[in-house]
């Protein structure tokens, strides 16, 4: 039985040898291959997630605004109970 060694050393592909050289740089390309898809894939993510947050106060409001405009409904909810309350004809 032959050794992994040897079958490394003399794999016969169309009926040339294949040295440890030749699959040292198959392997560096596919990493390499590998790498730059992972990194293409990263940055169209990054470039997607740049288009939502330059979206989002389309969106979304902020909480300061959202805040000033319950504060002013308040305002108007007590101007109305405070006028119920003054009315002559209210039963009580």
């Amino acid at each position: 039985m032959e050794t992994i060694s040897n079958l490394l050393n003399y794999l016969h592909i169309g009926g040339a040898t294949v040295d440890y050289q030749i699959l040292f740089n198959l392997a560096v390309a596919g990493m390499f291959g590998l790498g730059g898809w992972i990194l293409g894939r990263i940055t169209k993510t990054l470039d997607q997630l740049d288009a939502d947050v330059r979206v989002m106060p389309e969106k979304y409001v902020l909480k300061s605004d959202y805040i000033d405009t319950l504060k002013g409904i308040h305002d108007k909810l007590d101007k109305i109970v405070e006028k119920l309350d003054g009315k002559a004809d209210k039963s009580r």
